[in-house]
């Protein structure tokens, strides 16, 4: 059995397809399969890799008689894993996460709607032949959640913010590097995708002193997770906002281990004071319901660890990974760069 199973699909790129399986039938590694799917290329796709096939016993066409798009190839490719897109009133931000999901070729993207009133569904629903979309009552992103976990059939869940975009091949480097470290729930680092302004880029090096390769007791999103743990482990529908931490909590409690990878997500929210106001105001609501939810069976120390918890994650933790951040900061400032 090859060590490494490489599967490109394949959908109208004679222009490009030489290059790319150069560049795979040269790759150091001799001990692959190489799995190239064809789905049913109007253009020379298939004959060029017929031509490749006849030289390199190691690639196996798959040809694909009726065209599916990326559905057909993302069984194959990432046949175990679901997706799922909690969303409310996000109609500006909704569209590249959806869009950056369905490029990963999962098994299924499940979208759950919160009863946006904003034109969140509209935008949702023009991709309904492409997912599955659910509603939830509003009350809270841990309901919305579990109503998407009820609803996945993947071996894992991933879980993708609406404010989030990610690389074609991010989910299956993510499950990767989790199968490797022998965790059941892995998360990614979530950066700026726009750092042109100062406020971007401060807020971009924000994310790396604060979220940064690792195991932790506490993942936030996006992550993938086995499904069997989220069987085994439901939401709090309780909680509107705790739901990660609360999660987590009762995951690493029963011995699992978590943490972040190294592999990269990009936060697509507009870099205003607004916006980080909110996002603020809403890490405070989550903590405080989170506190008000264990505090009767909690020690006193650990309370007093909950209570310092935003100045520790948002401030000491900083402090210790700066390694140059106010220089890197004071050199921007020095540019000039338009907040």
């Amino acid at each position: 059995m090859p060590k490494v199973s490489v599967i490109i699909p394949v959908y109208n790129v004679e222009k490009y397809l030489r290059q790319c399986l150069d560049s795979v039938v040269n790759q150091t590694l001799k001990d692959i399969e190489i799995i190239c799917v064809n789905d049913c290329s109007p253009d020379n796709s298939l004959s060029i890799l017929q031509e490749y096939a006849q030289k390199d016993s190691r690639i196996k066409i798959i040809d694909l008689k009726k065209n599916g798009g990326l559905g057909n190839a993302r069984n194959i490719a990432m046949k175990e894993v679901s997706i799922i897109i909690v969303c409310k009133n996000s109609k500006d931000i909704i569209r590249p996460s959806i869009e950056s999901a369905l490029k990963s070729n999962p098994h299924e993207v499940i979208v759950v709607d919160g009863n946006s009133t904003d034109g969140t569904r509209e935008i949702v629903d023009e991709y309904k032949e492409r997912l599955m979309i659910l509603t939830d009552p509003g009350k809270g992103i841990a309901m919305a959640r579990q109503i998407g976990v009820d609803a996945a059939t993947g071996k894992y869940v991933f879980f993708l913010g609406c404010d989030n975009e990610i690389e074609s091949d991010s989910i299956s480097r993510l499950k990767d590097y989790m199968l490797k470290k022998n965790w059941v729930y892995c998360g990614m680092l979530t950066r700026i995708k726009d750092t042109s302004t100062y406020l971007g880029f401060c807020n971009n090096e924000r994310w790396k002193y604060k979220i940064f390769e690792g195991e932790r007791k506490i993942v936030g999103t996006p992550f993938i997770v086995e499904t069997r743990i989220l069987k085994e482990f439901p939401y709090n529908t309780n909680l509107k906002f705790a739901d990660d931490t609360d999660l987590c909590e009762r995951i690493t409690n029963a011995g699992y281990k978590m943490g972040y990878s190294d592999v990269v997500c990009y936060e697509i929210l507009d870099n205003s004071v607004i916006e980080l106001k909110r996002r603020y105001k809403m890490y405070g609501i989550s903590d405080a319901e989170f506190y008000n939810k264990h505090k009767g069976d909690w020690s006193f120390c650990r309370k007093l660890k909950s209570l310092l918890h935003p100045f520790v994650s948002e401030f000491l933790l900083g402090l210790r990974n700066t390694k140059g951040f106010f220089t890197k900061i004071s050199i921007k400032c020095s540019h000039r760069i338009k907040i």
